[in-house]
């Protein structure tokens, strides 16, 4: 049985002889091999805290040749044996690096070749290759830690030892309390208990499945779980640029990343580092580079140093090599870390703890009542208790023979208390009368989990019962309780969330911090370029907008300007609208006309009677005048209404008596009306309505002559048509009467002459000029005039059936033409195309011509027979083109990413007194939806923050930049010089 032949002793000693002997290998041996003589070294835990070539022996540093078998240093045997002897029993460990090793078990340093073999352990004991052989020793009463499983399972998994007791010398009872390998199944125990959790159980990714994950391209998480997120995927996916366009794919950077194993990331000191998506020298697509500034897992205790890191990542510090309570033996071997007096061959002593860690607490050190206390006196007779803890009831005691009494042999206070309970005895009638053994009897045992109180402690499967973890719970189930139930070196595992908090898993968001602990910054919540939304990426710039050829741009009413041809500023022509609005007088009712077209849109009432002027406002909308000739004083005939674009409905209504017959728009947006019969002129609010739903009347102004209508100019004056004319100071209402010949219809042009038709008082077509000298045409018998951008003026010649051009700098007539499907005349407009737009007084028709030839175009129906009765500016292209012009210039940028955000738009603008520059933005996920977005603006300071659009402006592919260049009663030009955007995805 002794491999060693060294001398063991006795080889058929007790139980408490073996124990003897270990402890004297264990502690009597190392001190006897040193020179106690010396003086005694520095203090140490490992041979790293030694100077030169000493190294550690009980605490000590001391040269190698008086280190002993005790010390943890090892030795180099000539083969190159690397030897130990870890539980410093005098044997060096039997390893890879030692096959000389005697030690079968060098974690138990009572187990060894000169170790006398135990019954029921399941151990090889003296390291023969046999367990628990027939020459097997215990003594009756002894506690045995038990286990009948593979002896490679013990106290591997769930797997834990019984107790049995010796019942006579070689015969051990049943073992009770052990826990043996069962089938694995998936619950993150080891039920098999061959060191691995849930094995064949898992997919990589950890969940109960034998179906393996695979990788989705284009969400950046590492779906298949091996460490790598979106591999072999073009990692700039969402690019979606068309080819041979200026659209330009911006592959994503500094992305949070890590590659090790995974279920490792967050775990001690694994952390992940940030990768760009760069491009392929090979392929020459992209791919991810090196995650840069990732910690992955390394060696655990390397060189045998324990430095206080989880290095592996496997949530467990410094497992076999930190001895936390430097008595010699690291976790896990030692089942108390925390305790110096608690580790594998300790000395057990009865304080209700495994010390000794064999699974078994106070074996061999209970008394005869199977307590930890001295019994302080003799038997007392009569009382049925074991009072000198010998075994045996009132024994010495003399008794009536056939008497019988209750007794009980357990520590007073148990009887009765969890399994415990008294039995009885009766006094035998032999040669000598004494009482005998006590039947039916239960004497308090050690502790077995599973539910019962065998120790009769009033606790059931109290801490450190048989079957018990390393840490001595029965219940080895983890609870969220910051405790580690299962002694695994975890703490709460498996059931805290990734932060070790009893909660639900927090969420990441972008703000620099792991906020799901899982090792990486921000996952999943960055940028393209590694930054917190909303920060931008990418700035594009388009810093020469007079390129109206340019990909994405679209101008309209600009030009580039003469002194800085990279940039626009308003053109001649900036008008935009694609409408006109016709008075049906004698339906009482309005009709928008669309001029591309020719359909009628909506016809609708026009809320008072004899309706005879309209004026179209810079937003579309419609403001018509009624002249009510059949009630004139009544303010609900007679009146000023506004209208809306869409569908007609009544925006507000200007009541007042007197005849409205005059109507404009000002450079501001606020209206004109004048009265015939009133003789005074009326300035309403172009936006404000009152609470009672009438439009705010801003000032009365009475001029003293008839108006027939009124007009507004870009110098900030209104004129009325009239003889003498009245022109009204926009700003404070003054008022200077100037000599007109004759007057009807009115209209500015954009060098400063006021122009009126000639029917009234037989006159002739004529301007007045800035300097007030006349400028006379001859052309008699016409209504209405109107300007042309281009310069040239028409009119309607109502008594001949014709309209008439003439040239705006000579007043020469240019050509004319017969009207078409009705007759009279008697209004005129230009639409946005240039083309002359004039509704038939009779008939019911309007017809349009050619601006340069007079050429009759198209004759369309707008209510037939019936009376259209339309003078102002109709469509709106005097307001727009000299009175108050505008300008569009739009780009529309593609950044190829569905997810794309908009963060600033920044220009750069001259914009003199009386002019600006307004930015509207729109974002959509199609080009094609572009139209239908809602606009955030106008901005009229640089930059603009698109985060304050209201509603906001959201995500999308597609970015709109739209300028709005104006000016309001002046001859200055606003200028746009460059614009830029900043965005991400």
């Amino acid at each position: 049985m002794n491999r060693s032949g060294r001398s063991s002793g006795d080889s058929r000693g007790t139980f408490a002889r073996v124990r003897a002997l270990s402890w004297l290998l264990l502690w009597a041996l190392p001190i006897g091999a040193c020179d106690c003589s010396s003086d005694p070294g520095p203090g140490c835990e490992t041979s790293a805290d030694c100077e030169g070539a000493e190294v550690c022996v009980d605490g000590r540093c001391v040269p190698p040749d008086d280190a002993g078998p005790g010390s943890d240093s090892g030795s180099v045997d000539a083969g190159g044996e690397v030897c130990r002897d870890i539980d410093r029993d005098g044997f060096e460990g039997e390893t890879e690096l030692c096959p000389s090793g005697l030690d079968c078990a060098d974690d138990d340093a009572l187990v060894n070749p000169d170790a006398d073999e135990l019954c029921g352990n399941g151990l090889d004991d003296d390291c023969d290759g046999e367990a628990d052989e027939d020459d097997c020793i215990c003594n009756t009463g002894d506690r045995i830690a038990c286990y009948t499983g593979e002896p490679a399972t013990r106290n591997e998994g769930i797997c834990r030892t019984g107790i049995a007791i010796c019942l006579s010398p070689g015969e051990v009872g049943e073992c009770r309390g052990e826990t043996t390998p069962g089938e694995e199944s998936c619950n993150l125990l080891d039920d098999d208990c061959d060191g691995e959790v849930d094995e064949g159980l898992r997919n990589a990714c950890g969940e109960c499945s034998d179906v393996e994950p695979m990788e989705m391209c284009g969400n950046e998480i590492d779906d298949d779980c091996d460490g790598l997120a979106d591999e072999d995927c073009e990692c700039d996916y969402r690019c979606a640029c068309p080819d041979m366009t200026s659209c330009e794919c911006r592959p994503p950077t500094n992305q949070p990343c890590y590659e090790g194993p995974f279920g490792t990331e967050g775990v001690g000191a694994c952390a992940g580092g940030r990768r760009d998506c760069i491009e392929d020298a090979v392929s020459g697509g992209n791919r991810w580079g090196t995650c840069a500034g990732e910690v992955l897992p390394s060696e655990e205790c390397a060189g045998d140093v324990a430095d206080g890191v989880d290095d592996d990542c496997d949530g467990v510090v410094d497992e076999g090599c930190a001895d936390a309570d430097s008595d010699g033996t690291p976790y896990p071997a030692d089942c108390d870390d925390g305790d110096a007096d608690i580790y594998p061959g300790a000395p057990e002593i009865c304080n209700g703890r495994d010390d000794d860690c064999d699974g078994i607490p106070d074996e061999g050190v209970t008394n005869g009542c199977g307590g930890c206390f001295t019994p302080e006196g003799d038997e007392e007779c009569g009382n049925g208790l074991d009072d000198d803890c010998n075994g045996m009831v009132d024994d010495g005691c003399s008794c009536e023979p056939g008497a019988s009494q209750e007794c009980y042999g357990g520590p007073e206070g148990t009887a009765g208390v969890g399994s415990c309970a008294a039995g009885t005895q009766t006094c035998s009638s032999d040669e000598f009368t004494a009482w005998g053994a006590c039947e039916g009897m239960v004497l308090p045992e050690v502790e077995v989990c599973g539910g019962g109180d065998e120790d009769c402690d009033g606790e059931v499967d109290e801490r450190w019962a048989v079957g018990s973890n390393r840490c001595g719970f029965c219940d080895g189930a983890e609870v969220c309780d910051g405790e580690d139930q299962d002694c695994d070196g975890r703490v709460d595992e498996g059931v805290s969330n990734a932060c070790g908090a009893c909660e639900e898993e927090p969420v990441e968001v972008c703000d620099g911090e792991d906020d799901d602990c899982d090792g990486i910054v921000d996952e999943g919540v960055v940028n393209a370029c590694g930054t917190c939304p909303p920060e931008p990426c990418f700035t594009d710039t388009w810093d020469t907008p007079s390129d109206c050829e340019a990909e994405g741009r679209d101008c309209e009413g600009v030009e580039p300007h003469p002194d800085f041809p990279d940039g626009v500023t308003l053109s001649q022509n900036s008008f935009d609208n694609d409408f006109i609005y016709l008075a049906v007088t004698q339906r009482n009712q309005v009709a928008k006309v669309n001029t591309e077209t020719g359909a009628v849109e909506w016809q609708v009432t026009s809320h008072g009677s004899w309706p005879s002027r309209t004026a179209v406002a810079v937003d579309g909308s419609v403001w018509v005048a009624n002249r009510a000739l059949s009630a004139p004083s009544d303010p609900n005939q007679s009146n000023v209404v506004h209208l809306n674009e869409a569908d007609g409905s009544l925006i507000c209504r200007a009541p007042f008596a007197g005849l409205a017959r005059g109507l404009a728009i000002d450079g501001d947006g606020n209206v004109w009306a004048g009265t015939f019969n009133g003789m005074e002129v009326i300035q309403i609010d172009g936006t404000e309505v009152e609470p009672d739903g009438t439009c705010r009347i801003l000032r009365r102004i009475a001029v003293g002559v008839n108006v027939y209508g009124l007009a507004a100019d870009s110098e900030g004056y209104v004129w009325t048509s009239s003889s003498p004319t009245v022109r009204i100071e926009v700003a404070t209402g003054a008022t200077e009467s100037i000599t007109n010949p004759t007057h009807y219809g009115i209209a500015a042009d954009g060098v400063g002459n006021m122009w009126f038709g000639g029917w009234r008082g037989g006159g002739t077509v004529h301007a007045i000029r800035p300097d007030r000298t006349i400028l006379d045409t001859g052309v008699g018998q016409i209504t209405a005039v109107t300007v042309h951008p281009d310069g040239s003026v028409w009119g309607s010649g109502y008594g001949v059936n014709q309209v008439v051009r003439f040239d705006g700098a000579t007043g020469a007539e240019l050509c004319r033409a017969n009207t078409m499907n009705g007759t009279n005349p008697h209004g005129v407009a230009v639409d946005r195309r240039g083309r002359v737009w004039s509704p038939n007084r009779y008939g019911g028709y309007v017809n349009v011509y050619d601006p340069d030839t007079c050429m009759l175009l198209e004759s369309y129906p707008v209510d037939a027979g019936q009376e259209l009765y339309s003078y102002s500016d109709m469509t709106g292209h005097l307001l727009r083109t000299f009175i108050a012009p505008e300008g569009w210039w739009r780009q529309v940028f593609d950044s190829g990413y569905a997810d794309a955000y908009w963060t600033t738009v920044e220009w750069d603008s001259t914009e003199p007194a009386g002019t600006g520059v307004e930015i509207f933005v729109r974002v959509a996920d199609t080009e094609a939806g572009l139209d239908g977005a809602t606009p955030c603006g106008p901005f009229t300071s640089s930059p603009a923050d698109l985060s304050t659009c209201a509603p906001a402006l959201g995500r999308g592919r597609y970015l709109r930049v739209e300028a709005r260049l104006f000016r309001s009663m002046t001859d200055e030009r606003p200028i746009l010089h460059s614009a830029e955007a900043t965005w991400a995805y």
